[in-house]
């Protein structure tokens, strides 16, 4: 029966008129007098058209008649059709599937360009995902509106760079060299190698100058195969580059923002590769070319203007003019900041430091911890091919340690067998007399 049925109760609980007054309605007696409809619809604060319709629902439909009927309009001209949510939820699992990105304004792009009709918008198509669960929230990400963008006015005005590890499915590791322009965001160059050392970078950099010519500023991490300055070294892209009169620059180290477009692209880099699983360098470098094709010439950059892929940037603005004479590296003519003592026959070199708290000894980017006990020691550092004899200030050697060594820190104390020279003397920091009466 309707009254049972689970239509009545939702119904029913959309009523806000009381059972009561319903009752009273269907129940009405036919010799009533004249103006108690009115009396009646004016003391229950209901309408008099309500009162009939109520009365005429109960003779056609029994006790229906005591539901109140939705007010939900039988058409709505705001909702998107049934095809345009099919199609918007179809678009977003095949770019998910080809490892595209698959965000509401991706899918506009696909739509768009397709002249697909009626073109939804991008706040309906967010609705639309959000309503299916096809929506990955990220409550960490910073908001777009917080950041401050930097750009080049001009393309080759500035390249940015940087090395991706690649997982092939034989388990091998493989780098990816990337060069992005910081102007119009195009993929200028994407280079496949074994590891990321300076063979691949310079590899990378020439294939790329041959094809676009050269840049002004070239923007990259301080990897050792790419920028060596802070060590006090010249790389070997980075002679390259200055022979050519581009000037290179490097981020903050640990700030991997300095370089952020090249590494928000690794992202997209990376979902397309994943997608598609490679075996081979071969394979690999294949797929390369079809993602430099679809990012360039296909995909619209969301910080580009609305429906602009990075070539139609790259193709249509004037290119700065490329650099002049060559620059010599500032390494090339610096002297070296630690004094170098003497060259020995067998290409060791000799260095002294002084022992900082803890006992730590900083050597070419590295700490050696010797303890607390050498503390404002002079240590001298004999440097062979493929070891670091460490001496005290007598000339007693302290410990040997592998060089170069696998850790940036490296803690020496187990290898230490004797004390400091005068560490027991009375002048010493652990044995001197107390003042205090």
């Amino acid at each position: 029966m309707f009254l049972e049925s689970q239509d009545f109760v939702d119904h029913l609980a959309m009523s806000r008129i009381p059972d009561r007054v319903r009752n009273q309605v269907i129940e009405w007696r036919e010799d009533a007098p004249r103006g108690a409809i009115q009396e009646f619809c004016a003391r229950h604060g209901v309408s008099t058209s309500w009162f009939h319709a109520v009365r005429a629902r109960a003779v056609a439909e029994g006790p229906a008649g005591l539901v109140k009927r939705s007010t939900r309009p039988h058409h709505s001209p705001t909702v998107m059709p049934e095809v345009v949510v099919a199609v918007v939820i179809a678009t977003r699992r095949e770019l998910v599937r080809q490892g595209k990105d698959s965000g509401p304004r991706s899918i506009l792009d696909v739509l768009e360009r397709s002249g697909f009709s009626p073109l939804p918008s991008r706040s309906t198509i967010a609705r639309i995902l959000d309503r299916v669960h096809l929506v990955k929230r990220n409550k960490h990400k910073r908001p777009k509106r917080s950041h401050t963008r930097i750009r080049s006015e001009f393309p080759n005005q500035r390249w940015q760079s940087d090395g991706l590890e690649v997982a092939l499915t034989t388990g091998e590791i493989v780098v990816v060299v990337e060069i992005l322009d910081d102007c119009t965001r195009y993929s200028i160059a994407l280079h496949p190698g074994p590891a990321e050392n300076s063979l691949v970078v310079v590899q990378a950099f020439q294939q790329a100058i041959a094809g676009y010519g050269r840049p002004v500023v070239v923007h990259t991490d301080n990897g050792t195969a790419f920028n060596q300055r802070r060590a006090n070294k010249t790389s070997a892209l980075d002679a390259f580059l200055s022979d050519l009169g581009v000037k290179m620059i490097s981020g903050r180290p640990r700030h991997p923002q300095s370089q952020g477009k090249v590494e928000r692209a690794h992202q997209t880099l990376l979902n397309f590769i994943d997608a598609r699983r490679p075996a081979t360098i071969e394979q690999l470098q294949q797929i390369l070319d079809e993602y430099r094709d679809w990012f360039n010439h296909h995909r619209s950059h969301q910080s580009l203007p609305p429906r602009t892929a990075p070539a139609d940037l790259y193709d249509t603005l004037p290119k700065i003019a490329p650099p002049g004479d060559p620059i010599t590296p500032p390494n090339a003519s610096r002297p070296a900041s630690r004094p170098v003592a003497r060259q020995e026959r067998y290409n060791a070199i000799i260095q002294q430091r002084t022992a900082s708290g803890g006992g730590r000894v900083r050597y070419l980017l590295h700490v050696f911890i010797l303890g607390k006990a050498w503390h404002g020691q002079r240590i001298t550092i004999l440097r062979n091919d493929d070891t670091l004899d460490l001496f005290d200030s007598a000339g007693e050697l302290i410990t040997t340690t592998p060089w170069p060594a696998s850790k940036a820190e490296m803690s020496l104390t187990r290898q230490i067998d004797h004390t400091p020279p005068h560490a027991n003397s009375p002048l010493s920091p652990e044995t001197e007399p107390s003042t205090k009466s």
